[in-house]
């Protein structure tokens, strides 16, 4: 079974979301505009870097319009609303200031070298040095970006993260484990790189590290969720983080036909 980062975190969400989602294939009853500003501004990042960090902010904020316009055309055109609490030019707002500080400010932060943007691998679930793990179920994800033998993940957040937060990062895991068996060697680094959108928007990065028992530890739950996922373990998590009323499935989820939350746009 291929197992990626988003369904693992999705099963863990809220595992009849992920039935939801995956396996009977449902449309989401709307686009989150949370989820539509990390997907532009992740977007203009990586336009930023395939472009060798020559379109600069202004280039950034470009290709964040071209994605989100083409991304919002697409849900009128198949009835799909888009929902949230900002308004859009608010929103735009802080995600040409983040454009700004990334081209400037943080770029400055950055190893000149950048090797690879949104990698996407597809790798044994092994743990390469140890060998532990089994080869029946393969780990897929996208790395957002290596420079100088270093990974990097990009989160849109409304809040700065916690070292802690960066620590416990499934992704990072995965992205250091993955990064490992393609190179044959650990990462030099890991970094959380957060793009806050508060009033005023800010960069925050944070530094981590993993080790063989974290590997050991990502390997196991994902094994132990593609058994659940083979056992058709699908229950509903009414207590989930971000909770139901948030959830794009919510009406179906719940037997309703309609909803109280208004549409953005």
């Amino acid at each position: 079974m291929q197992i990626s980062i988003s369904r693992l975190r999705a099963y863990l969400q809220c595992p009849q979301k992920f039935r939801f989602r995956y396996l009977d294939e449902v449309e989401p009853e709307f686009l989150s505009v949370h989820l539509l500003f990390g997907q532009a501004l992740h977007y203009a990042i990586a336009a930023y870097h395939r472009s060798e960090n020559a379109i600069g902010g202004e280039g950034m904020q470009r290709e964040f319009a071209k994605y989100w316009h083409a991304q919002k055309h697409q849900c009128q055109q198949q009835g799909q609303p888009i929902r949230g609490v900002e308004a859009e030019d608010e929103l735009f707002d802080k995600a040409y200031a983040l454009c700004d500080a990334y081209a400037t400010e943080f770029r400055q932060l950055l190893p000149t070298t950048t090797e690879d943007v949104e990698l996407l691998f597809d790798v044994p679930l092994i743990e390469p040095q140890s060998g532990y793990g089994t080869p029946k179920h393969s780990l897929t994800g996208k790395i957002d970006l290596i420079a100088d033998a270093s990974v990097y993940e990009f989160k849109t957040a409304s809040r700065t993260a916690s070292q802690g937060e960066a620590d416990a990062s499934i992704q990072l895991t995965a992205y250091a484990l993955a990064f490992a068996y393609l190179y044959d060697c650990p990462p030099k680094h890991l970094y959380l790189v957060s793009l806050v959108k508060t009033k005023t928007p800010k960069i925050e990065v944070l530094k981590t590290t993993r080790c063989e028992t974290e590997y050991r530890h990502l390997i196991e739950m994902a094994t132990q969720i593609a058994r659940a996922i083979q056992a058709q373990v699908f229950f509903k998590n009414r207590e989930t983080l971000y909770g139901c009323q948030t959830c794009e499935y919510h009406n179906r989820c719940l037997g309703h036909t309609q909803t109280a939350a208004t549409d953005l746009f």
